[in-house]
């Protein structure tokens, strides 16, 4: 038995658009009108990490340890050039039965931790479609759409009334190192001041 080398073949693929949502309760309006269920709602924290020569964030990948309804690591593979805002990229998800154990574990095998982020999610299922309303510290309020295909995803987006001006390929550390006009990638983390919104 060998470890897979390469591309994994039969790796599950992320395809979502990502937009700034200056009026997410409009939003939350229009999926109550479209019949849309929610089907999971709390308090997030993610842990980035990499390797201490950042050969993960050069590759444009992402390893993510993420806590929300319990725990969960993701490898993100790099992105592919976004068509109509549309994000695809390669990923694979395993969840975890302790998050701090799996935190030791990634630093034994050398990884390191290089930002932590939190944020408040509101997921939504819209014609099988998963719609997520996201509340974060220093940037604001975000929707995510993620489907199986950009034709089903643009289909969703189109019908909340965002606008395709709102549409950002970048991710949420992109987004964060713009705002606070950050020269390099070493980040504060993008925390909540106030504990109370957990």
């Amino acid at each position: 038995w060998e470890l897979p080398r390469g591309r994994i073949q039969g790796m599950a693929r992320e395809v979502e658009i990502k937009a700034r949502c200056a009026d997410c309760d409009a939003v939350r309006r229009r999926l109550e009108a479209l019949g849309a269920s929610i089907v999971e709602s709390g308090f997030e924290r993610n842990v980035c990490f990499d390797a201490p020569d950042g050969r993960l964030r050069e590759a444009d990948s992402l390893l993510r340890l993420r806590e929300y309804n319990g725990a969960l690591l993701t490898f993100k593979g790099p992105r592919e050039r976004p068509t109509h805002g549309v994000k695809s990229r390669e990923e694979v998800e395993v969840a975890v039965d302790d998050f701090d154990a799996m935190v030791r574990i990634l630093y034994a095998l050398g990884f390191v931790k290089v930002w932590a982020y939190e944020k408040k999610r509101e997921g939504w299922d819209l014609d099988g479609v998963k719609v997520c309303l996201d509340v974060l510290p220093t940037i604001g309020e975000y929707m995510e759409v993620e489907g199986t295909s950009e034709a089903e995803v643009m289909r969703v987006f189109e019908k909340l009334g965002v606008g395709a001006a709102n549409i950002t390929p970048r991710t949420y550390v992109e987004i964060f190192r713009n705002a606070i006009g950050a020269t390099d990638w070493k980040l504060p983390d993008m925390v909540f001041e106030n504990k109370e919104v957990r």
